[in-house]
């Protein structure tokens, strides 16, 4: 696998990657808890503060480094005009969720209950789920803060189980014993 080196995001491209107003950026680095140096900062910080390892592969690194996307701009790539229906898709709480629709990215880190506007999302899970495709999967930093290595982290396609009840059960191969 191929690592990218760390580098250098400026102001400029900042207010670029996160999609906010140059008057917001402040705020969502203050949310983010990324202090800027000279103007600016590394990427490895700004992958820190998304929860991401720093140690990505060369594609995941050209994804991770775009421009994040509004509920506007996905809709707009998407052919829809009305944003709220991102919205609603990616709430759980909403008649409309679609559990398959990527996450979003919340620019306030749960500092800012209720804030839409700082709800943003990758182009590379969005055109996935778009061309039904699996999620892009990019490694996570651990709560403490350490990358687990991969024999840690638990496998991406776990042995599929049939619901019964409240409970999950294995599912039965043709041939096992019963």
């Amino acid at each position: 696998m191929t690592k990218c080196k760390d580098s250098y995001i400026n102001r400029k491209d900042l207010i670029a990657f996160f999609g906010v107003p140059a008057r917001s950026l402040k705020e969502v680095l203050q949310d983010a808890g990324i202090v800027l140096r000279a103007n600016g900062t590394r990427w490895s910080v700004v992958f820190e503060a998304l929860g991401l390892a720093a140690d990505q592969s060369a594609k995941h690194w050209e994804e991770l480094t775009k421009p994040l996307l509004t509920a506007s701009q996905v809709a707009q790539d998407m052919g829809r005009t009305d944003p709220s229906i991102i919205y609603r898709w990616a709430n759980p709480s909403s008649p409309n969720y679609s559990p398959d629709f990527p996450a979003p990215i919340d620019l306030s880190f749960g500092k800012r209950p209720n804030a839409r506007n700082r709800k943003r999302w990758r182009r590379a899970d969005v055109i996935a789920w778009q061309s039904n495709k699996p999620q892009p999967k990019y490694r996570h930093l651990s709560k403490s803060g350490v990358v687990p290595s991969p024999s840690q982290v638990p496998s991406a396609d776990p042995a599929p189980t049939t619901a019964v009840g409240i409970f999950s059960l294995p599912q039965v191969i043709d041939g096992d014993a019963q």
